[in-house]
């Protein structure tokens, strides 16, 4: 099977051959591991979470940088006095100005000087800003990781159900074929009994798969936001023209990449490593440059402040005349904390310890990170032996399982060695499919891992 033959029926429409068969036949649930994890990104709650986190970000360091340039702004003012000078000129008094006192025009302000306060905020808000970029990477690759893994959920699920389901389809051919030999004279009603409770315990374990196998897609349709045909009895879709007794018929069949498809797609993640360009690392490196930024720019804020003013305002009144008039004004401000009782010293202290603070943050993720590549890695290595030989198990298993029961037809092998047989070969195949599993988990955590 290719990659791009399953498709998630969730995630656009139940494939179906028409109404007619859609009465009769229960839907396929056709899964692919590339639309799952697009589908995972975009349903994402921390991901979307990052996104917003990210884009404030930006939107603040836009917001410094602005503090940077110059302002122009429009300015107005007015007030009311009750009491208007005057000055008595000869036999009358001259009012110097108006009850009512108005400005209004544009004004320029230019930073000109500040110890570089305002280019260590800008600084300090650009760092936040890519260390949230990074963390929505690493949320990015968390979110690709938890969908990957819950789909390597739902094939182990959807092979032990085959499994399952296949042996209790031999087990039925077992008791058939014991029964018609009871009936001939060849076997007895003791043989005949023992069949059948062989067929109910892998009627059991079928069924306990099923169970399973909807526990994992429902885990799978939570992370991608899927709406799914009916899986509250779904079966592998290998099993579509089984139909065991005593078993309700299957609300859907699953169907999933195989196991040496995605094995071939992952194995790239071997050749990656642990580098300082991890999202995880880069954004804590970030977030101390952040932190130290702000620090300098609190201890920048303790010297001068200088900026050039310029203002075009129409004024009134005219001093005792009353009429409005063009005033044009430029000039200097110049502003230094004397005394604030330490305030910038200890925002400065404050974002300091915040600097040591990530710095031990970034040794721990550095090492957390070392020791799961590692763990990764030499779990990698065994699994792969194991595979090995659990596939020579299982091929042996089946051939031992078929012989011994030829045995027993031919009355050379009792009841209980073909029942440890059969149970010997349906363990080897569910540890071969846990195996392989497990394999694709530990490639999906290297590649999440590394770069």
């Amino acid at each position: 099977m290719t990659r791009y033959r399953f498709a998630v029926v969730a995630l656009g429409a139940v494939l179906c051959a028409g109404p007619r068969a859609a009465a009769q036949e229960p839907p396929s649930v056709r899964l692919a591991l590339e639309r799952c994890e697009a589908q995972a990104l975009i349903n994402s709650p921390e991901v979307a979470a990052s996104v917003a986190r990210y884009a404030a970000a930006v939107s603040a360091a836009s917001a410094t940088f602005a503090g940077r340039l110059p302002l122009v702004a429009l300015e107005g003012g007015g007030y009311y006095q009750g009491t208007v000078i005057g000055i008595n000129a000869g036999n009358r008094t001259v009012e110097m100005g108006d009850n009512w006192n108005l400005a209004l025009g544009p004004a320029l302000y230019v930073p000109l000087y500040d110890c570089g306060a305002r280019r260590f905020a800008s600084r300090a808000a650009d760092a936040a800003a890519t260390a949230r970029r990074f963390e929505l990477e690493a949320a990015r690759r968390s979110a690709l990781f938890a969908v990957r893994a819950a789909y390597f959920n739902v094939m182990l699920a959807a092979e032990q159900n085959y499994l399952a389901g296949q042996y209790l389809g031999l087990a039925a051919d077992q008791y058939s074929d014991t029964a018609k030999r009871a009936a001939a004279g060849d076997k007895t009603r003791i043989d005949v009994l023992q069949f059948k409770q062989e067929v109910y315990a892998r009627r059991k374990r079928f069924l306990v798969t099923g169970r399973e196998l909807s526990g994992a897609l429902t885990g799978l349709f939570s992370l991608t936001g899927s709406i799914a045909a009916d899986t509250g009895n779904p079966a592998d879709a290998r099993l579509a023209r089984m139909r065991p007794d005593g078993v309700d018929a299957p609300t859907a069949f699953v169907a999933a990449d195989d196991f040496e498809q995605l094995n071939a797609r992952l194995s790239e993640a071997e050749n990656k490593k642990i580098t300082p360009g991890n999202p995880t690392l880069l954004s804590v490196a970030y977030l101390i440059r952040s932190a130290r930024l702000q620090a300098d720019q609190l201890r920048a804020q303790r010297e001068p402040d200088v900026q050039f003013f310029a203002r075009a305002q129409a004024v009134y009144p005219k001093g005792p005349v009353l009429d409005m008039f063009n005033q044009n004004v430029a000039g200097l401000n110049v502003s230094m904390p004397l005394w604030e009782a330490g305030k910038k010293q200890s925002l400065a202290d404050q974002q300091e310890a915040f600097a040591r603070m990530y710095e031990q943050q970034y040794a721990a993720a550095g090492r957390d990170l070392d020791r799961d590549w590692k763990t990764a890695v030499d779990g990698l290595a065994y699994l792969r032996r194991q595979l090995q030989t659990d596939d020579d198990a299982r091929r042996e298993a089946v051939e031992l399982a078929e012989l011994v029961y030829k045995s027993y037809n031919a009355g050379a092998a009792k009841y209980l060695e073909v029942q440890s047989a059969n149970v010997r070969a349906l363990n080897a195949a569910g540890e071969a499919a846990m195996t392989r599993a497990q394999i694709l988990l530990q490639l999906a955590l290297l590649d999440s891992l590394g770069d």
